[in-house]
């Protein structure tokens, strides 16, 4: 039996119940039935779907909710950080970004990401569009791009927008260290495209990160990122 008050407005009842779901207090599928009562309009329907997907993603996964909610509740944000994910959640406009914050939550309870990186991921997920995502996604591995075609060039300033790409030597662009986190703790945390020994493993050392252009008059150049 759901011991969750029924409220008429949907982020009322997740703000209260969110870290209790995260910690495994609350049963998620108590959660569930309660928001299908409440969804009616569009955005209510989204944001049940959201939450759907973001829960299925931890179940999924097998992730430690308990353990989670703990990192959450001791964090500076304390049990703030819970309604942070919340508006993150209310805020996708596709239920696929909350499976991305169901990765990243799974990430902070194996200890590869700490709750700031966590949180800062999954409000860039809320930033960019599903297009730059997928093009992250796609490109990353590339390390940098040259000879950019108009069509990615809007993508392309979006993710730089966000400190996700830079400018680098020999007219390239050229992704951060943050892109690669965000794909393999998000976008791709359910490929076989990194290995995930440690938090580094399967991304390019610093040094092997392509030069920075610092002066583009000059055409400057620094050893790495």
């Amino acid at each position: 039996m759901c011991n969750i008050e029924l409220k008429e407005d949907i982020s009322d009842l997740m703000r209260d119940t969110m870290i209790g779901v995260l910690s495994g207090d609350i049963n998620p599928l108590d959660v569930l039935v309660e928001l299908q009562k409440i969804g009616k309009s569009i955005p209510d329907i989204l944001f049940y779907k959201n939450i759907e997907c973001m829960l299925n993603g931890l179940d999924k996964k097998g992730t430690i909710k308990r353990k989670v909610g703990k990192k959450l509740a001791e964090s500076n944000y304390g049990a703030d950080s819970g309604f942070m994910l919340l508006k993150y959640l209310e805020s996708y406009e596709y239920p696929e970004k909350g499976k991305c914050m169901a990765y990243l939550l799974d990430s902070l309870s194996r200890d590869f990401i700490s709750v700031d990186e966590c949180l800062l991921f999954c409000k860039l997920i809320k930033d960019l569009s599903v297009s730059a995502l997928m093009f992250l996604k796609k490109n990353v591995h590339k390390s940098v791009l040259y000879h950019i075609t108009e069509e990615n060039l809007f993508l392309i300033k979006e993710l730089k927008n966000n400190a996700l790409m830079y400018d680098a030597c020999d007219n390239g662009i050229a992704f951060e260290l943050e892109a690669y986190y965000l794909d393999k703790f998000a976008l791709s945390y359910d490929d076989d495209k990194y290995g995930y020994s440690s938090k580094r493993d399967g991304i390019p050392e610093d040094d092997k990160l392509p030069k920075v252009v610092v002066n583009l008059t000059t055409n400057e150049v620094v050893s790495h990122r």
